[in-house]
């Protein structure tokens, strides 16, 4: 692998007409989370000291935001899609800037209705097919999509209602999480993930400090890296993870005997990471928390660890 270095950025806005402005030239700050969790990926991008007349312009002008960033030689799309919010203030006397809060495929989650009957002797990938179908007016294409089973409902099914609700109606029911990202409906089973490679995390591959075993699930930090995504996968050396201990053999704290287990070939598989930078500060990492696919949570929501900014938080 290539040695990261000399840092990249491109910070489009614009509209759905394309018309737009490019802002990677300004002072930026960006965190960008996503997860498997059935959660939106969102953004918090605050872009420094640009004009009145350009902040305006936004304002009143443009929906849409795309942000990329990594290194040269390893630079990628992080995030893409709609703006919720703006919002300009000070840092101090010299120092203006305008926030941004955006989503992604927003629209899609909030405002797709499924409205379809299934005819008795449906199958689990006629659902899906017709969930797919109500979040297609919304920009929503198949993404990932596993082999579903083959078995046949002994009734028929009326679905009326909010999509995402269905979605995770039959999730529960097909032992699979769902989410959208960049377009796309992404089902995976919980014990699997995306068909990608797994990006090898080492200090010499720009992994950061030491991963640590947690009750969320393997904690671990690297230089952004575009590549990782959530569903995807990661290999570290399992030698080089800080293992939770428990406190007191004699507890009964039912936590204490759920501690992720490690994966046999240091493969695990990203559950929920946080892209984060700045473009004039140290920030420029992302952090990822993973499980074992061979032993992942039984669930489709979990803790997710995340950072913002600068600051971490989980």
């Amino acid at each position: 692998m290539a040695q990261l270095y000399i840092r990249k950025v491109s910070l489009l806005i614009g509209s759905d007409t394309g018309e737009g402005l490019d802002l990677s030239e300004l002072h930026l700050n960006f965190a960008v989370w996503s997860s498997t969790a059935q959660t939106l990926r969102h953004a918090r991008i605050r872009v420094y000291n640009a004009s009145d007349e350009t902040v305006q312009r936004i304002q009143n002008e443009f929906t849409r935001v795309v942000l990329q960033a990594g290194y040269d030689g390893n630079f990628g799309l992080i995030f893409s899609g709609t703006v919720g919010q703006y919002s300009r203030g000070r840092e101090s006397a010299t120092d203006t800037y305008l926030d941004i809060v955006a989503q992604d495929s927003d629209e899609a989650y909030n405002y797709a209705v499924a409205n379809a009957t299934l005819a008795k002797g449906w199958k689990p990938d006629d659902y899906y097919k017709s969930l797919l179908q109500s979040f297609s007016p919304y920009g929503i294409d198949q993404g990932n999509k596993p082999d579903f089973s083959s078995s046949a409902a002994p009734r028929g099914k009326v679905v009326y209602g909010m999509a995402r609700d269905y979605m995770r109606s039959f999730a529960a029911a097909t032992g699979t999480r769902w989410y959208l990202k960049d377009g796309q409906l992404h089902v995976i089973p919980l014990n699997g993930y995306l068909p990608n490679e797994a990006v090898v995390l080492r200090a010499d591959t720009g992994m950061i400090g030491i991963p640590v075993q947690t009750l969320d699930g393997i904690v671990v930090r690297c230089l952004m890296n575009s590549n990782i995504v959530t569903g995807g996968r990661v290999q570290i050396d399992n030698s080089s993870i800080t293992q939770k201990r428990i406190v007191n053999p004699q507890t009964t704290n039912v936590d204490d005997y759920n501690i992720p287990d490690l994966s046999n070939d240091g493969v695990y598989v990203v559950y929920s990471l946080t892209h984060a930078g700045d473009t004039r500060g140290n920030a420029w990492e992302t952090q990822m928390v993973c499980f074992n696919p061979s032993n992942a949570p039984r669930t489709a929501t979990f803790t997710n660890a995340v950072i913002d900014g600068q600051q971490g938080t989980s």
